[in-house]
């Protein structure tokens, strides 16, 4: 499925290998983070272009929430698939989309935020566009929207206009 709950977006992480020390990383991590991992374990040097982080380096506990986002389907058809967002935090996990995929039959059409800290299986929608959390997962989704070379600062500004 292309939504963001949390049963889709935790994803465990196996590495074995000989200068693997065993552990758990809990640590906010994404899959743009898997290259740059593979590459320090390989004593490759990893491209200037990635975004990801090395997962054993300790710098990644300092990250304090991830942003996720995709579309519902396929293609990553810019002018006509909306984008869907989530932004989690160790209390929070904001679900943000630009408008509901005619061909997503299972998520409802508003937007979500659940705490995930006293709720873990995401069961109460909480959201509230005063909530703090919502605030802060806004800033961080429209900055990402205009990153993305292929969505317009009209659409940012219409998208945002509807929260």
């Amino acid at each position: 499925h292309f939504r963001l709950y949390g049963y889709n977006t935790h994803v465990p992480m196996v590495i074995i290998g000989g200068n693997v020390e065993a552990g758990e990383i809990n640590a906010f991590t994404t899959h743009m983070d898997i290259a740059p991992t593979i590459a320090a374990l390989t004593n490759t040097e990893a491209h200037s272009n990635w975004e990801g982080e090395n997962i054993l380096n300790k710098d990644i506990n300092k990250r304090d929430h991830v942003l996720m986002e995709t579309f519902f389907g396929s293609p990553c058809d810019f002018e006509n698939r909306p984008l869907y967002f989530a932004v989690r935090d160790d209390t929070f996990h904001f679900l943000w989309k630009e408008r509901r995929d005619p061909t997503d039959r299972l998520s409802p059409d508003h937007h979500q935020l659940f705490n995930v800290a006293s709720d873990p299986n995401q069961q109460y929608n909480i959201y509230d566009a005063a909530h703090p959390a919502v605030i802060k997962g806004m800033k961080l989704i429209a900055a990402r929207m205009a990153e993305i070379p292929e969505v317009s600062e009209e659409r940012v500004k219409a998208a945002l206009d509807n929260v």
